[in-house]
Parts: structure tokens; sequence; C-alpha cells
């Protein structure tokens, strides 16, 4: 993982001729104002009566802004930019809160001056860029990252981290690296905002990609249509024989799929040969697309409403498990590792209150989102080297593991 870095303020941000608003307007709070002693002192967006800033006296520069736009607050910014900082108590502003409590994402707060070293330009909003109070009080007191944590993968950093936070022993703590436990939240904190505003970078470039594809892809199924590939066999869509094969999967019996599409085993077989065969000769991959959103999601056609015999649709901990990653990364590793050692996926699925069937409807939540979500995607990684490593650790010797050859 890589050092964190704060946002910065500084006076080459922008061009201040852009700003028209001035330092002594009277403005309107635009957004939401923040409460407690960050909301600041005086009526938020007014100037103080008798207001006689002085560069030399920061103290006089104060004006309560909370709720107003940086573009608003622009030359009031400039001002605190080049007063003279050596003159500057941020522990005396009027705002300042050394409780640090967690304040509100949605709510703008008086800002809060802080630069870290007065040798540099760059100075930061305590309030509104670190809303949450460990944040704020680890920079403050200029926590870093420990070194053997530098360079790493942040999302097995932050499994490492998750399990320290969990730790009583304070010298467990310092041995890997942290001061106290402030230090080590500090980290985890900034550790999250630095992995979220990874994924939502690399996020936007699959999502161009993505986005580019599907529009290939449609024009491809729409061509495919067009030219009849898309129409149905001996009576058979291409969306019912992918949802049929989805119930059967499922554990739905052959003769109850075949009553719902109204059709016998022979006509099926047919049907299925011939879409197969289809799908084969299709280089454009319209038909794979079609039949991998039908099979996804069946209930559509004419098995709209028609459930697997199975009760995977009345079983709870079907949908615990399609909402919880870490569950569903932890019985896959489960079954993995239990097959090395000879116990078979049904034995280890009834553990957690699962059928095979059940394990299917699973993951056929579960496979979409992992192909296009990165951050889902990186996550399964960390957690499977964690469950596998779990369960190696945990499972039983093989069978003759211990003859001597």
């Amino acid at each position: 993982m890589e050092e964190y870095e704060e946002e910065e303020y500084d006076d080459n941000d922008d061009d201040s001729d852009d700003h028209k608003s001035g330092l002594f307007d009277t403005l309107a709070p635009v957004n939401p104002v923040g409460s407690g002693k960050a909301a600041g002192v005086g009526v938020p967006g007014q100037v103080p009566a008798n207001y006689n800033p002085d560069k030399n006296n920061p103290i006089s520069v104060y004006r309560n802004v909370a709720g107003c736009t940086r573009d608003d607050i622009w030359d009031y910014m400039m001002t605190i930019d080049s007063w003279n900082w050596q003159k500057y108590d941020y522990k005396t502003w009027p705002c300042a809160d050394e409780s640090f409590p967690d304040l509100e994402e949605d709510k703008k707060y008086d800002l809060w001056p802080y630069k870290k070293d007065l040798t540099k330009a760059h100075w930061v909003d305590l309030n509104n860029q670190f809303k949450s109070g460990v944040e704020r009080k680890g920079f403050l007191l200029g926590f870093e990252t420990p070194d053997q944590y530098v360079g790493t993968d942040a999302q097995k950093c932050m499994l490492e981290f998750e399990a320290l936070a969990k730790e009583t022993d304070e010298a467990k703590l310092q041995a890997a690296g942290f001061k106290n436990r402030d230090h080590l939240l500090y980290i985890i904190e900034s550790t999250k905002k630095q992995i979220k505003k990874a994924y939502a970078e690399a996020q936007a470039v699959i999502d161009e990609t993505t986005d580019k594809l599907s529009q290939q892809m449609n024009a491809n199924i729409d061509a495919a249509k067009a030219s009849g590939l898309l129409d149905p066999i001996k009576g058979i869509s291409m969306e019912d024989w992918a949802a049929a094969n989805a119930k059967i999967a499922s554990g739905m019996p052959l003769n109850d799929v075949l009553k719902v599409l109204g059709t016998e085993k022979p006509i099926w077989d047919e049907a299925s040969a011939e879409w197969m065969a289809r799908m084969s000769q299709d280089t454009t991959f319209a038909i794979s697309k079609v039949y991998g959103d039908a099979f996804t999601n069946s209930n559509i056609g004419k098995f709209a409403g028609a459930a697997a015999s199975t009760d995977s649709a009345n079983n709870p901990v079907v949908e615990q498990v399609k909402k919880d990653l870490d569950l569903y990364v932890k019985i896959m590793c489960h079954q993995n590792i239990g097959s090395t050692q000879g116990l078979d996926a049904t034995t280890i699925l009834k553990q957690y209150g699962l059928s095979l069937g059940d394990w299917g409807v699973i993951n056929g939540h579960w496979s979409p989102q992992l192909g296009s979500n990165l951050e889902n995607a990186m996550k399964m990684s960390a957690l499977m080297d964690k469950y596998n490593a779990e369960f190696a650790a945990a499972a039983p010797p093989k069978a003759g593991s211990d003859i001597d050859f």
C-alpha cells in the first residue's frame, strides 16, 4: 500500500479571477450546516460586525463559512493561504474541537485550517476533509503507515489491520509498528479511503470499457434476432431453454421442467442439441449472452413465478449469503479445501443449512457481480487467501499422510 495523501489547498489550485463572490460578501449557505463546535461561531455566511481582517493576526480573519461552497469562499481561502502561519494556532481557532467527534458526511462544517509543514504552501481543512474523528486526530498527530506495510497489497493489509484492532495486547500493536491503538485506527480509516479512491478510479475505466462492449453486444443481439438465429426451436425459445437449464441445475426435476415448457423429452433433447449447435457456431457470442442473462435470472418467460422443487426460494440462508460476500467466500473455500480431504460439497453445504440447489442460486447471484465489480473481486481475492489458510490449517490430515515411504 502507498502512504496516505490528503487533499490540500494552495494558491495554485485555480484562477482566483474566476471567483467573484468576494471576501466581504454576505452568503447564504447552500448546503446543510453541521452542528456542534465544528459548525463555528456566529451566523454562517455572514460577515461579523466591525470585520477588519489582518493577515498578521489570523484570528481577525475568521468568519463562519459553514454550509458555504468552496467557490463562494474562494477569496476567504486565499486570505488564509497568505496569512502569517507562524502566528496561527489551530487549537484556538473558533471551530477547533480536540475531542475529535465524527462529523456527518452530508453536511458542510466551518473551515478549520491546518498546515502540517510551514515551509510548504499546502494546507488542509480539518473539518470537511476529515469527517472521521479518528482520521482527523491521526492526521494532526502525524501518524504514518508502518514501514513494513508500505508497498504491499492494501486489501491484505486491511485484513491484518482489522485483526489487530481486535487485540487487547498493546505489545502486539507495537510489534506491528503502531505507536498505540489510535495510530492503528487512523491507518485503518485512511487505508479504507485510499482503497475506495483507487477502486473508484479503476472502476470508472472498467465501466467505460464495459459500456462500449455492451453497446457492441446489443448490436450483435439485434443482428442475431434479425437473421433468425434466436428464433424458437421446436417451440422452445432461447430464454425458456436457458431458464429451464437453470431450474434443472437448481434441483427442479426434468419432468416438472417439461410440464412448464409444455413439451416432451424427445422434443426437449432435439431442441437442446440444436441450441447447442447454434451457440457453438455463433462467433459474435450473441446467443451466449442471451443464454447467460436468462440462466442467471431464470424466473422469466414460461418460468416466471415457477419455483424449483427445492426450497431455495424460501431458505433464509440463501438470502443471507447473497448479501454477504465474506460468508459466500468462506463457504466456497470450505468446499475447495474439503474436496482435497475427501469431503463432498453436499456434506459441507449442509453445515451451513444449504443444498446444492441453493448453492447454484447463490453462485448465479454473485458470479456476475464479481465479474463486473472490481472492489468485490479484489475483496474476494484477499478473503480467499484468508479462508483457504484457515480451513487448510483446521483440516484433518489425509488418510495415509503419516506413512513414510
